[in-house]
């Protein structure tokens, strides 16, 4: 679960740092450099959560987020989800010709097609709506009483309850609603607690560990921690790193 810089974005203070190549190309590339490392570390199971977003060059859109993730499938990653993270209390844009950009990505990707992925874990509960629709209509949100195709013996959707819901909630989507988040001792964009906790409990069996290598501040791996995970987190800038460990030690929730 991973965050990298943003192109053309920020300067994190390193000679190292990917982020603020001259060249587009020359970003997707390092990027991609540092994910097939990843693939090569993660388990055969793992997953990859990636949340990357786009920049302006000319006030045209640079599509990067579908570059990387279309140079990632070259790469040999199975891409299974583009997340929609809609930030639903983010910093207004002070733009007058086009509208505010309020959503991110966070793709989802695969080593392999086989791969760990609890979804009980992060199910979420009906709403009051729904389960009565439900209790009305046979388990079936979509009942339709004048419809019995299908049923030679005349009865109309009987269908098994379990077919449509599940006891422990359903799933949550690929559309998360997540306010933005600040960290007061950063001086850069930090990803929200939130953000991370889904990908975790999914993507990550208890006995796994978690890997981030842009940590920053630690978000990720803190949430590793009070997720009962262990946790691995990379970072270039000293600074950053002292402030990831500040927070892990203290046992920031």
């Amino acid at each position: 679960m991973t965050s990298p810089p943003y192109y053309q974005m920020k300067d994190y203070g390193h000679d190292a740092q990917i982020g603020l190549e001259e060249d587009l190309e020359e970003y997707l590339n390092d990027l991609c450099d540092v994910f097939d490392e990843l693939k090569r570390v993660l388990k055969e199971n793992g997953v990859f959560f990636l949340n990357i977003d786009d920049t302006y060059y000319r006030k045209s859109l640079q599509m990067i987020p579908e570059k990387l993730a279309l140079e990632l499938k070259e790469r040999g990653w199975t891409l299974r989800n583009k997340i929609i993270w809609h930030k639903n209390a983010c910093m207004p844009e002070s733009v007058k010709d086009r509208f505010s950009h309020k959503w991110e990505y966070l793709f989802m990707f695969t080593p392999n097609r086989q791969y760990e992925f609890d979804l009980d874990t992060v199910r979420e509960a009906y709403s009051e709506a729904t389960k009565k629709r439900l209790s009305q209509n046979n388990g079936n949100p979509n009942f339709n009483p004048e419809d019995d195709r299908g049923h030679a013996n005349g009865e109309k959707n009987q269908v098994e309850v379990n077919q449509f819901t599940h006891e422990k909630g359903k799933n949550p989507g690929d559309v998360w609603t997540i306010p933005t988040a600040k960290y007061c001792k950063a001086h850069f964009a930090v990803y929200p607690k939130r953000l991370c906790e889904k990908p975790i409990k999914a993507g990550c069996p208890e006995d796994g560990v978690v890997l981030d290598p842009f940590a920053g501040a630690g978000t990720t791996c803190v949430v590793a921690q009070n997720l009962g995970r262990e946790y691995i987190g990379i970072e270039l800038n000293p600074e950053f790193a002292d402030l990831a460990r500040e927070r892990l030690s203290c046992g920031e929730v």
